[in-house]
């Protein structure tokens, strides 16, 4: 998923709850390879999902207070052949922060950590895991939670090194299914299967495929359970989702028949599906390469403890093993504000990777995920949307031959914040808190910033005279948030498209900022656009009017670059004006990559007096700092 767009801010090393290891120095963005000695190249055999254990209800074996054995084969028809399993990990019933690490139980138990939680979480993640000669893995909790482990499959070694069936081929990731956006379905309705059919570039033949499922926007607390689509989806998980929560992304290999597979969730929730390859089905050639070599996790980068994170676009490259094709990670995250980032083979993506492997919704908050990233002669590189700590453990990798690295490194620098001045067009003084600067161009015209960072990342706001008359409540709230840098720009009687010298267009606005320093147009920044109230004078209900203008303004902010929040309209001037501000926010919830900031809903049951000045389109002091709040709240659920 890359969607749900990022936002970066300053600077820190943040302490959080993954285990550590020392990791290499850094500072050359490229880490030489790790020493891996594997079990038997092995082949996939997929299963009908199959719970393992839930130790809420199931006995289980204890090692020590926090670390329970399990015993894999001869569980859910998995024979003592086999030599790794693809599992999903879910940690509930948590009291504080903490991080599950799974590995062997005949080895010492690694650095490496599979999942990370928060106190009340629900947390899935999956993962391919070496068992031990006896079959047997352990899971360790570094705090109290429950466990839940589900199995979709496992590996068993080929009796003389290939294989037809069962064997992984990489595809490019690609976006299989948006329910939000085009001709997306809709949300998925709670108990009823959704059917996600295999792209054409898949044989009808093939066991499973490998996906990364995103929920977005729930409608309440539940979870998504998945299988070969003509079969039931039993009571398994792959991913557990909050309601109302930022979106939860999981890595899983799926069951697949001819049709392809099915989703099913348990409450109302939109649906990405990206898929990153497949298992091969009986009809394939006979062959080596896409076997799995199983490992015990081994660490390969923590950014902690080597001296500098990510930064905002920037990578850094991995070494793997020189008969990897694709390798089996788990990278955790822990981002300056909400973010993504992507595992891809080095050398081979210039600009912006078009897919992502974790997805983090809160600034300093450990989020993991398991990545199936093909690989180059020169590895894999990681590359974070925003400032990050990142920590990545090998688990497996998939046999054959890297493909060619053609593109120099990337590079991981730390970017120029922009001086003081920021998006200001002119000299201007700062405000009576001394925190920021409030430039007033001319009479109709208002540019506030503040040259600060905060751990929430940086902000425009781009607006009419309601975000002109706003501006000081509107920074305030912002900075008080930890939101930095910031700018505001508001113009009395603006538009969306159309301006003048004196009242300048949203669009040209938009412009101005990108064009004052190369800061703003980082995918880190995070735009707000509080516009509508003075174009439904000249669109009045017509839907294609509407929609050119909001088209234009997210055209020239970049919904592919920057996650967009829109503050709907709504005044107390009645008909017609009501019925031009409907269809206006209907085309708002309509536009892909754009988030409604719902003021509508939120001033519906306020007495005029309260919101509205005598004019009732503009706003009381009170009206304006609702307003702010609303918008720093949206912004912290975004």
């Amino acid at each position: 998923m890359r969607k749900q767009l990022v936002r970066s801010a300053r600077y820190v090393v943040v302490a959080a709850m993954v285990a550590i290891a020392t990791a290499p120095s850094t500072a050359d963005a490229t880490l030489g390879a790790p020493s891996i000695t594997g079990a038997a190249p092995a082949a996939f055999t997929p299963l009908t999902p199959c719970r393992l254990v839930d130790t809420r209800t199931d006995p289980v074996q204890r090692v020590d207070e926090g670390t329970i054995r399990l015993q894999v084969t001869g569980a859910c028809d998995i024979p003592a052949t086999a030599s790794a399993v693809a599992i999903t990990v879910v940690a509930t019933a948590t009291t504080q922060e903490g991080f599950v690490a799974a590995y062997p139980s005949s080895a010492a138990r690694p650095l490496a950590s599979v999942l990370n939680y928060s106190a009340g979480d629900t947390r899935a993640n999956g993962t391919i895991l070496a068992l031990s000669p006896a079959g047997q893995i352990d899971l360790h909790t570094s705090t109290v939670a429950a466990l839940v482990i589900d199995t979709t499959g496992y590996f068993s070694p080929t009796p003389d090194g290939a294989a037809t069936a069962g064997r992984f081929v990489p595809l490019p990731p690609t976006r299989l299914v948006d329910t939000r956006v085009g001709g997306g379905a809709g949300k998925l309705e709670a108990g009823s299967p959704f059917v996600v059919s295999s792209p054409g570039n898949v044989p009808a033949d093939a066991i499973a495929v490998a996906v990364n499922l995103t929920a977005v926007e729930p409608e309440r607390s539940g979870y998504l359970s998945v299988s070969a689509a003509g079969l039931p989806a039993g009571d398994t998980s792959v991913l557990n989702f909050p309601a109302a929560g930022q979106p939860r992304a999981a890595t899983t290999i799926v069951p697949v028949d001819a049709r392809g597979f099915a989703v099913l969730a348990q409450a109302r929730t939109h649906l990405l599906v990206d898929i990153s390859g497949y298992f091969t089905g009986p009809s394939a050639a006979s062959g080596t390469d896409g076997l799995l070599v199983a490992i015990s996790p081994t660490r390969l980068l923590d950014t902690r403890t080597s001296g500098a994170p990510i930064y905002a676009q920037g990578g850094i490259e991995l070494a793997t093993p020189t008969d990897a094709a694709v390798v089996v990670l788990n990278v955790t995250m822990i981002p300056t504000g909400p973010g993504w980032l992507a595992a891809v083979p080095a050398g081979t993506i210039a600009g912006t990777p078009a897919v992502s492997a974790t997805n983090a919704g809160q600034a300093n908050r450990p989020v993991a995920n398991m990545a199936v990233s093909p690989t180059s002669g020169r590895g894999v590189e990681v590359y974070s949307a925003v400032q990050s700590q990142v920590v990545v453990d090998l688990n497996a990798y998939f046999t054959g031959t890297p493909m060619t690295a053609t593109i120099a490194p990337r590079g991981n620098t730390k970017p120029v914040m922009p001086a003081v001045g920021g998006c200001l067009s002119g000299p201007a003084p700062r405000d009576s808190t001394g925190r920021w600067f409030l430039q007033t161009v001319n009479t109709w015209s208002k540019i506030g910033y503040y040259p600060g960072t905060g751990p929430s990342g940086p902000v425009v706001v781009v607006g009419d005279s309601l975000t002109w008359q706003s501006i000081i409540p509107a920074m305030n709230t912002l900075i008080d948030r930890g939101y930095g840098p910031i700018c505001l720009d508001g113009v009395i009687s603006r538009s969306t498209l159309s301006g003048s010298a004196s009242i300048t267009s949203a669009r040209s606005g938009i412009e101005r900022i990108k064009a004052s320093h190369p800061f703003w147009r980082m995918p880190a920044v995070r735009w707000v656009v509080a516009m509508g109230t003075n174009d439904i004078a000249v669109t009045n209900t017509n839907v294609a009017a509407t929609r050119q203008r909001i088209d234009g303004i997210v055209a020239a902010i970049g919904s592919g670059d920057h996650l967009i929040g829109w503050i709907n309209l709504r005044t107390r001037r009645g008909a017609p004006w009501t019925a031009r501000e409907d269809v206006f926010n209907q085309q708002i919830a309509a536009t892909p990559g754009v988030y409604t900031i719902d003021w509508a809903s939120l001033v519906a049951p306020s007495p005029a007096s309260y919101v509205w000045q005598a004019d009732l389109i503009h706003l009381t002091v009170l009206g304006q700092q609702a307003r702010s709040d609303l918008t720093a709240t949206q912004l912290d659920q975004h």
